[in-house]
């Protein structure tokens, strides 16, 4: 039996199941082949022998903005609405909504606009652009997430300015600098380290 395209079994899988909005995610699939055909003309061209390969990320990338900014997070939700009960209620995170949907589209031109104008400074702006949405949308999952992370991980807070708290208990935070968690989720990975000095009792 031949094999069969991936394409081809997303449509199929997303046909079967009929949500009609996740028909991008099969173009997505579809255009990865048109980037990797692309990776082969430098051979009889003069196009620049890097394009299928920024092509490649920019699609991947736009399929992780999609998949991981909006199915995953309606399935984290979903889980959510069922464990509140549990976890002590707490505001759910927002659903795909018109922010998100601006958001998937800025980074899409922005990454698609680095394929194939690499070197131009709007394209450097464009991209800025998308990272400073795409950290809005982190923002209000670690907001969402807290009173679960709570429950689960022994009141530890993804939303708590720690070294505001350490100020307002009286210490000189001065020697206190910012830093990140290597190897971490987004989520979690903002942390600080340095010295606190208590200056009143």
């Amino acid at each position: 039996m031949p094999a069969e395209p991936v394409e081809q079994i997303a449509a199929r899988e997303v046909a079967s199941a009929k949500p009609i909005h996740n028909l991008p995610v099969v173009a997505v699939i579809g255009l990865l082949g048109v980037a990797d055909l692309i990776s082969f003309l430098p051979e009889w061209t003069a196009i620049d022998p890097m394009l299928g390969a920024r092509l490649a990320l920019a699609l991947i990338a736009g399929l992780i903005s999609l998949v991981g900014g909006r199915i995953t997070p309606a399935f984290t939700r979903n889980w959510l609405m069922k464990a509140q009960p549990k976890t002590g209620g707490g505001k759910l995170p927002p659903e795909f909504n018109n922010f998100d949907k601006v958001t998937v589209g800025v980074t899409a031109v922005a990454m698609l606009s680095w394929a194939f104008q690499p070197a131009q400074a709007w394209v450097g702006a464009l991209l800025v652009a998308a990272s400073a949405l795409q950290a809005a949308r982190l923002a209000r999952w670690q907001d969402r997430l807290n009173p679960l992370q709570k429950k689960v991980f022994g009141n530890c807070h993804l939303n708590r300015d720690t070294r505001t708290a350490i100020a307002a208990a009286g210490f000189d935070v001065g020697a206190v600098e910012d830093t990140a968690i290597p190897g971490s989720s987004p989520l979690v990975r903002a942390g600080i380290y340095g010295r606190a000095i208590k200056t009143s009792s």
